[in-house]
């Protein structure tokens, strides 16, 4: 089993938290070698501190030098016998989503400056109202009065309502664990302070009406089919509460996935390569199927998935010579937006940048830029890239490739076929917020 590392230099104190928290509360590490412990001090320098009492800052200070653990009995534990759990990989299971407790933040930053209107945000507005709210309610609502230019106005009334797990929103509310969010919370007030939001702070603080604004991040507990993770309403002229163009499906670190469809059977092979490319599967079910019939199903599984994307390899290379490009860019389009346009993917990344991406209107964006594709392998797993080429230099644009995950109960691993941005869907697609 591979042993944890913290990885601070390059993702900040993430794993510090996770692992902070779960010595807070009191939850077990897997060992190496495969036992289980409980740790309840840091020794540095021959001194024991409880790690229940410190912060993530004081904690990530003490890792950047030799330490060692302790559980109850005093009996010692290295970095290197602690084990890197599902709890601590990007995609797996933690005690937080750091995406969903990005969502509370991403919107408390807009929350504040439309609160605020004619100042701008600063990361203390964020955190001092994360603060704010009640420690049990992981759904709920926070009004305040904003004050309007003209003070004959009466003050708008500003609304933040949130639904997230419980976990989720016991993270955020962890004042130890702030320090862990501290990128995302830089990245969401940049994104608050932009042109875009400030053009509508504007807009409310000079109007000379009393406005009814309501800003909703809801992305976890609305699994209905949108993409939008968070969304700003205000009242029209006619008293009716109507969307703004702020509707952001949210993404934090560096993740490239955008969307996926699951399993392995012959109907979901199908229906990806017609709807990004509009081809038909030229081999039968059966023949498919062939390559599922021995007692090692995870070794067949990835075989019939590899047959599948090498037969559809040389199908793909030519529709995207043809007007069956439009295909493609409908696709895109629709899993990054669900077709709610405009729907903006903003991304708040690892070094506190907010980074848009817009798909709206792709096919026009994408005009006189030639397409072609290559089948590779993602360890042994197919992966199809579609690469763009401008002026005689190849970059990927989409990776379209299968992803082993979790074991079901039938003990066969689940698989996903997933779409991922390459460097060029970004260098055309994406702006960084300033």
């Amino acid at each position: 089993m591979a042993s944890l590392t913290w990885k601070i230099p390059q993702i900040g104190s993430q794993r510090v938290g996770i692992f902070l928290s779960k010595c807070k509360k009191g939850e077990t590490h897997e060992l190496t070698n495969g036992g289980k412990v409980v740790l309840t001090h840091i020794v540095v320098n021959d001194r024991a501190t409880p790690i229940k009492s410190m912060s993530l800052a004081t904690l990530t200070t003490k890792l950047s030098g030799s330490y060692k653990f302790l559980d109850k009995d005093e009996n010692v534990y290295g970095i290197t016998n602690l084990q890197k759990t599902d709890d601590y990989k990007d995609d797996g299971r933690r005690n937080f989503n750091k995406g969903n407790v990005a969502e509370i933040i991403f919107a408390g930053a807009i929350f504040c400056r439309f609160k605020s209107k004619s100042r701008r945000v600063t990361e203390s507005d964020v955190h001092s109202l994360i603060r704010s709210l009640p420690r049990d309610k992981a759904m709920g609502s926070k009004a305040e009065m904003s004050a309007n230019k003209n003070p004959d106005i009466r003050k708008d009334f500003v609304w933040l309502h949130w639904g997230l797990s419980q976990n989720n929103y016991d993270a955020v509310k962890d004042d130890t664990l702030w320090q862990a969010w501290s990128k995302y919370t830089a990245a969401a007030v940049v994104y608050a302070n932009s042109t875009k939001v400030s053009e509508y702070a504007d807009m409310f603080y000079n109007n000379n009406l009393h406005n009814r604004i309501q800003i909703l991040a809801d992305g976890e507990s609305d699994q209905t089919g949108t993409k939008v993770d968070v969304r700003v309403i205000a009242n029209d002229h006619e008293g009716e509460q109507v969307p703004l163009d702020l509707n952001i499906s949210l993404k934090v670190g560096a993740v490239k996935q955008f969307g996926q469809y699951g399993g392995v059977s012959y109907d979901v092979q199908e229906k990806l390569w017609d709807e990004f490319f509009g081809i038909d599967l030229p081999f039968t079910e059966k023949k498919y199927l062939s390559h599922i019939g021995s007692e090692n199903h995870e070794n067949d599984m990835k075989d019939a998935l590899n047959f599948s994307y090498s037969e559809m390899a040389p199908l793909v290379a030519k529709s995207l010579s043809t007007d069956k490009i439009e295909k493609f860019f409908k696709a895109v389009n629709f899993h990054m937006t669900r077709n709610e346009n405009p729907v903006y993917l903003v991304q708040l990344d690892d070094k506190g940048r907010a980074i848009q991406y817009d798909t709206n209107k792709l096919a026009n964006k994408m005009k006189n830029i030639t397409f072609s594709s290559k089948l590779e392998k993602s360890g042994d797993l197919p992966k199809m890239s579609i690469c763009t080429l401008i002026d005689g230099k190849e970059e990927v644009f989409l990776d379209i490739r299968v992803k082993r995950g979790e074991y079901l109960k039938d003990g066969t691993p689940y698989y996903r076929n997933i779409f991922e941005k390459g460097k060029s869907f970004t260098n055309l697609l994406s702006k960084i917020i300033s």
